[in-house]
């Protein structure tokens, strides 16, 4: 759950930027693409809701969901190490562009992920050599999203388990739903 009480009014909504680590070479085919080769290390994602922004950060945290977006593909290889939010701004276009452009060796993995319904070259770049991109998440002015992910135990009851409660199902620990994801952000710049 994304707690809103940081959020503001109007806060659901905004930029994300989903900061990625590869940790091997992968070929991965999103969606209708073709399949690519993706190299090992770090990728920023940028995405943007129009509202629903801490339901949308929630979707991208899970790790059994119906595959709908790019993004959703390239995370059953990718791990998520960092979300970056700037809310009630909306252009993601133009945040690829600055990152492109202060970003020199940045490198676009494949044509038109993430972006389909513009004009971008792709919503999804590669950070050759960068394995910490903070300095630009400050320079970009977005603020750190905080993620805990809070784990909820079987609880024994008379007659078996009994559930965390989550979606009424019983709990159990091997199985992602039994994780609960808790976001808080934005984060208090350091």
């Amino acid at each position: 759950m994304v707690e809103r009480k940081n959020l503001g009014a109007g806060g659901d909504s905004g930029l994300y930027v989903l900061v990625l680590k590869l940790k091997n070479n992968r070929r991965i085919k999103p969606g209708q693409l073709p399949e690519t080769e993706f190299k090992r290390g770090t990728y920023l994602y940028v995405g943007r809701a129009k509202r629903g922004l801490r339901k949308r950060l929630e979707r991208h945290l899970k790790k059994r969901k119906r595959l709908f977006w790019h993004i959703d593909y390239f995370l059953r290889a990718a791990r998520i190490t960092g979300i970056w939010v700037k809310l009630r701004s909306f252009d993601e276009c133009r945040t690829i562009r600055q990152i492109r452009n202060i970003l020199k060796r940045s490198e676009v993995p494949q044509k038109r992920f993430g972006a389909s319904d513009c004009h971008c070259l792709s919503h999804l770049l590669y950070l050759p050599g960068v394995k910490a991109p903070e300095d630009l998440r400050k320079r970009l002015a977005f603020k750190k999203a905080e993620i805990r992910i809070q784990k909820f135990f079987q609880k024994e009851k008379k007659g078996g388990p009994q559930g965390c409660g989550l979606r009424g199902a019983p709990c159990r620990p091997e199985f992602p739903e039994c994780l609960r994801l808790q976001s808080v952000f934005p984060r208090p710049e350091e």
